[in-house]
């Protein structure tokens, strides 16, 4: 994808030698949008397909966030080295830089201006989903995984990033304590920690995001059982056919008479 490259992985359902992998979509990318799959054998042999990828047009949400002397206090607080000699060039450094330190290369989501005495002073994309309950709520991990970070993050606060495999990774951020270590295996449903307000965070919420090979894309797709099987799932089961069977169907279309396999595209014609 451009200058991107995203690896295979050989493809949970499938034969010996197919491989599947995921890969983000920028928001703001171009439709269509060209792709290019490429195969390479250990002795150094290669081929390549072009796709072109049609995309569904999505709009997204922009929001004013209108900045209180208080909050730019917390700042501060929360955030002695980023100082900047006021309050309002320290909330940038954090919020511009620091941000930049912690995000991927893709951004997804909805554009947040930053109005400070009436004037905008900022703007950032969301990279996720910001998920409110009671306070100091148990947070469960989104699906089996490892920990690969369990620390604090920058703007995301204490964090906790599971990796799925193929590439797939979950944050969890703001978190008031971590209840898992690096190297971890955890299930689905385990709690990784408890919600917050460490970061960049204005109340006890919890900043949840999904990342492909180190770019956000929009989790609230990753937790839609329709979707997954959908974009997932029947993927899986469309590369899983056994091999057995391809060769039965090409033997079948082979063996067909001419006068049979007129008929059927006549029959195609008419759909």
């Amino acid at each position: 994808m451009g200058e991107r490259f995203y690896p295979g992985y050989p493809a949970p359902k499938g034969q010996k030698g197919e491989y599947g992998a995921f890969f983000p979509i920028p928001f703001d990318a171009p439709a269509p949008l060209q792709a290019e799959i490429i195969a390479r054998t250990g002795v150094g042999n290669e081929a390549k397909q072009s796709v072109s990828l049609h995309l569904t047009p999505k709009s997204y949400r922009h929001d004013n966030m209108h900045l209180s002397e208080g909050f730019l206090d917390q700042v501060a607080a929360k955030f002695p080295k980023a100082q900047q000699g006021d309050l309002l060039k320290t909330f940038l450094e954090v919020n511009r830089n620091m941000r930049q330190q912690g995000k991927a290369m893709a951004r997804f989501g909805d554009r947040r201006t930053y109005i400070y005495q009436k004037q905008p002073v900022d703007e950032q994309v969301h990279q996720g989903e910001d998920l409110a309950s009671l306070i100091h709520s148990p947070v469960p991990a989104a699906n089996n995984g490892m920990v690969v970070l369990a620390e604090p993050m920058g703007i995301y606060g204490n964090t906790v990033i599971l990796d799925h495999g193929m590439g797939v990774f979950s944050m969890y951020s703001h978190l008031s304590k971590i209840d898992v270590k690096t190297g971890e295996r955890v299930e689905k449903g385990k709690t990784v920690g408890l919600t917050g307000t460490t970061g960049l965070a204005g109340g006890d919420h919890l900043h949840f995001s999904v990342i492909i090979h180190g770019d956000f894309v929009n989790p609230v797709e990753w937790w839609d059982a329709h979707w997954l099987r959908d974009q997932v799932e029947k993927v899986w089961a469309q590369g899983a056919t056994p091999a057995s069977a391809q060769a039965t169907a090409s033997s079948a279309k082979s063996k067909a008479s001419p006068r049979q396999a007129k008929t059927r595209r006549g029959k195609k014609r008419k759909r």
